[in-house]
């Protein structure tokens, strides 16, 4: 918590019991935990990808750097945490240390990936808020497919808004998507 204090300019006083000082712990604890998970998840050799456990591992770098975002943190930044959780844990889990420049590769990558798409994706989805007052069904389908926006983040930057996702619409929609994907892959092998 310490190093990611560090990162973050304006931290005053976490524990004040203001509304945006609770918006602030928050985000602390939730970089504080993913960023434990992604480096025991790695070590063991869940890496971040599409599908499965990677897929798992990869939102939760992705919410980290929105969290860090929250927090006024422009860059990559979880890569340097993965030294505070060896430090911590390397006792009790000495095999976390031979994977070291593996695991920080690995969260540096997926994070810098995601960066890029970040802005543009916010960007969108701000501009999709002011104009419609919701966010469509057809505009969070894009926003997965198209910014890598897992319909969870595009739910929690629409509810800081007080903005509704048509969750329902979206979710029929990625079926529809996945459906059509499934038979161009059985015309494929035919």
């Amino acid at each position: 918590m310490v190093k990611i204090e560090k990162l973050h300019y304006h931290f005053e006083n976490y524990q004040k019991l203001s509304k945006e000082e609770l918006k602030i712990n928050t985000c602390y604890k939730v970089i504080a935990d993913h960023i434990r998970a992604v480096t025991f998840a790695i070590a063991d050799g869940v890496y971040p990808g599409n599908k499965d456990r990677g897929y798992i591992i990869r939102r939760l770098i992705r919410r980290s750097t929105v969290y860090g975002r929250k927090l006024g943190i422009a860059g990559a930044f979880m890569y340097q945490l993965v030294d505070d959780v060896l430090t911590s844990m390397k006792e009790f889990y000495p095999y976390i240390v031979e994977k070291y420049d593996a695991i920080v590769q690995a969260v540096k990558s997926e994070e810098e990936k995601f960066l890029k798409t970040l802005n543009k994706g916010s960007e969108f989805l701000e501009n999709i808020m002011a104009e419609h007052g919701n966010v469509a069904a057809k505009d969070a389908l894009l926003l997965f497919e198209s910014y890598g926006f897992p319909i969870e983040l595009t739910m929690e930057m629409a509810a800081e808004n007080e903005i509704e996702v048509d969750v329902k619409g979206f979710e029929k929609l990625l079926e529809e998507a996945k459906e059509i994907s499934r038979k161009a892959r059985k015309d494929d092998k035919a």
